[in-house]
């Protein structure tokens, strides 16, 4: 069987024919049917030839060379004219090529001797244009973006060359635009990828119709996009672009799943002569940074956001090696009582002493942290070092013996699928009571994706650790949201806290913090007020009902040393913590009333034998805890913790149990209780319970 010949999409073969007769055009012909289908075409000369290739397509052109050396001399001029009108189309020279010199000055794809062997001319043609059609595929796909055909960064970066050598004739300057889609993930993860897609196709057109012909416009990755400016004045001209670029993508977006309106940031750099692609590049990339920061819009390139970024690379690189350096260290910051006394916790707070440049400030390198990743490692380390911390405060005993310690965790820690695991190893290690660790989450980091945040935070609280939501108010939650999440603690943002002031003056600030302190009440929750620094903000927290604080009124952070001698120095001046005891054996409960009452920080007020009672009596007497056994007839511990919450949302319940079995003390914690000792328990391990938490 005959192998069929390959053809193009529409089967035939356009052919023109360079040479000096017009009727050779038909001799082509006729010795190309036979083998396959090809119209032929013929001019005579360069200027022609140049003319018909540039006005139609072809796929292919023969060059007659017969006729000595200066008939190849002029097919030399042709091909350059071929080459320069249509560089994709092939060129067969025809003809006798003894003349090496002729040859190499045509640059022919390849060559057919005589016109008489047609069936080797059709397959050197078909051959040609294969070549040349699947080299012009690779090279379409090696500088141009898949998804929108707009160019690369490949081709950007080799067209602002090609500007940069045109800067010193013409005189005049260029611009490069970086931007970037605010909010995009958010695309992505509620509509899905293909969605996403979409949407870059359209900003891609968009990008197309408002920039001039002669600019690029070119996607470099995800949804960043950037667009060269050529031959113009930057100074009166860029800002104007990038707010036209803007307002058209302002327009809404027509998306499967309905319209969808965007927004970005634009960051400009203007080149000068001197200059390179991958520098102006970068600064435009710099400016777009900027711009993010600020909330959108545009930005213009300046010197010290270069300055900015090779400090944070700086910084990246270095912190890769401070954790294996043991540069890292921690300090706590206090969490005192407002109604007096010594801290009663503290917050954990990464420092960096590097060798060269000195105490680093978080505020610089956290976010590396955080953009790198290395946040993961830094906040498995703090975690593992504050626990350790505890674990020696606890050997101490006394006052030490009751401080909990706060450890915040990022977003990406939160996110990493580790994180549970790595909490529980550590606490097992180190032997930390979980009761004393809280882990503290930004309002905003569980919003980044409340189910897997509410997945997390369920795995952590079954650990025994308390949880809390810091800067509080900054997110956008919803009491649904904050109603679902099993937390603990609530801080109040130091913005709030400082919008205060005096509480004349202030008063939205005031109502504000109020609404807060009201709200953890009511969810049973503790609120803890951030960044006090004036007596007056003290006051007014008092006078609203918040009962705890940390900030630089009371405290800087301060290392581990510093803090035991805080603590060990401040009188005791606090009431005793006023205590409820349920048990169903009266024996018990007067044995606990005469033990807890000997140590002068604890006052019984009430004792009740069963469920019912306790909600009653609690309702009634309001204590600062409520000691509590599960196995009780009637009315059982498990069931009464619900109606105890809601009857005095402000009692800490401190559980008690001869259950063995772990998912006793789960149960108990879901249910809102604040610590869980298991029977038989001395009575030092339930007097430090209940300080815990009354404290």
């Amino acid at each position: 069987m005959t192998p069929v010949a390959w053809q193009p999409a529409d089967g035939v073969l356009q052919v023109l024919l360079l040479g000096r007769r017009l009727g050779s055009a038909t001799l082509l012909a006729d010795a190309l049917a036979p083998h396959g289908r090809f119209a032929v075409q013929a001019c005579t000369t360069p200027a022609d030839a140049a003319a018909r290739l540039a006005a139609e397509p072809w796929d292919c052109v023969v060059a007659d060379v017969a006729g000595g050396a200066d008939r190849a001399a002029d097919l030399t001029a042709a091909v350059a004219a071929v080459r320069r009108g249509s560089a994709g189309v092939p060129v067969i020279a025809l003809g006798d090529l003894g003349r090496v010199t002729a040859a190499e000055e045509l640059c022919a794809d390849d060559h057919v001797a005589r016109l008489g062997d047609g069936e080797l001319l059709a397959r050197v043609i078909r051959h040609a244009v294969e070549r040349h059609r699947t080299q012009s595929a690779l090279a379409t796909s090696a500088l141009h973006d898949a998804l929108t055909g707009l160019p690369n960064r490949t081709l950007l970066a080799d067209r602002i060359t090609n500007a940069f050598s045109r800067l010193p004739r013409s005189g005049r300057k260029l611009a490069v635009l970086c931007l970037a889609l605010d909010g995009f993930k958010l695309v992505n993860d509620s509509l899905g990828h293909a969605a996403g897609d979409v949407l870059l196709v359209q900003v891609a057109e968009r990008l197309t119709t408002v920039m001039r012909p002669s600019d690029t416009v070119a996607r470099l990755g995800g949804d960043v996009f950037a667009i060269l400016c050529d031959e113009m004045d930057p100074a009166a001209e860029a800002e104007p672009i990038a707010r036209r670029v803007l307002a058209a993508l302002a327009k809404p977006f027509d998306l499967p799943a309905g319209e969808h309106h965007a927004a970005a940031s634009v960051g400009i750099a203007v080149a000068h002569v001197g200059g390179d692609a991958a520098g102006v590049l970068r600064e435009a990339d710099a400016a777009m940074t900027a711009a993010k920061r600020r909330g959108g819009g545009c930005a213009h390139y300046e010197e010290e956001m270069g300055d900015r970024a090779r400090h944070r690379l700086a910084l990246h690189n270095e912190l890769h090696r401070a954790l294996e350096r043991s540069e890292l260290v921690l300090h706590y910051q206090p969490q005192v009582p407002l109604g007096g006394g010594a801290p009663t916790g503290v917050e954990a707070l990464v420092r960096w002493e590097h060798p060269d440049r000195g105490l680093v400030p978080p505020g610089d390198f956290i976010p590396v942290a955080e953009d790198s990743g290395l946040i993961v490692p830094i906040g498995r380390w703090v975690l593992r070092e504050a626990c350790e911390q505890l674990a020696r405060w606890t050997e101490a005993g006394g006052r030490l013996a009751a401080l909990e310690v706060g450890v915040n965790l990022s977003a990406r820690q939160l996110a990493h699928p580790g994180l549970v695991d790595d909490v529980a190893t550590i606490l097992e290690e180190t032997g930390a009571e979980p009761g004393r660790v809280c882990l503290e989450i930004t309002e905003t980091a569980v919003l980044d994706d409340v189910e897997l945040a509410g997945e997390r935070l369920a795995a952590l609280k079954a650990l025994g650790v308390r949880l809390a939501i810091d800067d509080f108010g900054t997110g956008y939650s919803s009491l649904s949201q904050l109603g679902r999440f099993p937390v603990d603690v609530l801080k109040i943002d130091r913005s709030f806290v400082q919008a205060m002031g005096e509480a004349a003056a202030h008063p939205r600030g005031r109502g504000v913090v109020a609404a807060v302190i009201t709200l953890a009440g009511a969810m049973g929750l503790v609120p803890v007020a951030e960044g006090v620094e004036r007596e007056a903000q003290a006051e007014v927290l008092r006078a609203l009902g918040c009962p705890c604080a940390q900030g630089f009124l009371f405290s800087a952070a301060r290392t581990a040393a510093d803090v035991e001698r805080m603590i060990l120095a401040e009188p005791d001046q606090r009431p005793p913590v006023r205590v409820v005891v349920c048990d169903d054996a009266p024996a018990l409960r007067a044995l606990m009333r005469t033990s807890l009452e000997l140590d002068g920080r604890v006052e019984v007020v009430g004792e009740a034998g069963d469920g019912e009672r306790v909600v009653a009596l609690t309702a009634e007497l309001r204590p600062d805890v409520v000691l509590l056994d599960i196995q009780m007839p009637g009315m059982d511990g498990l069931t009464a913790l619900p109606a105890l919450r809601r009857a005095a949302p402000e009692a800490a319940v401190v559980v008690l149990s001869g259950c063995d079995e772990d998912a006793a003390a789960d149960d108990a914690l879901a249910a809102g209780a604040h610590r869980y000792v298991e029977k038989p328990a001395g009575m030092e391990a339930i007097l430090a319970a209940i300080l815990h938490a009354g404290g």
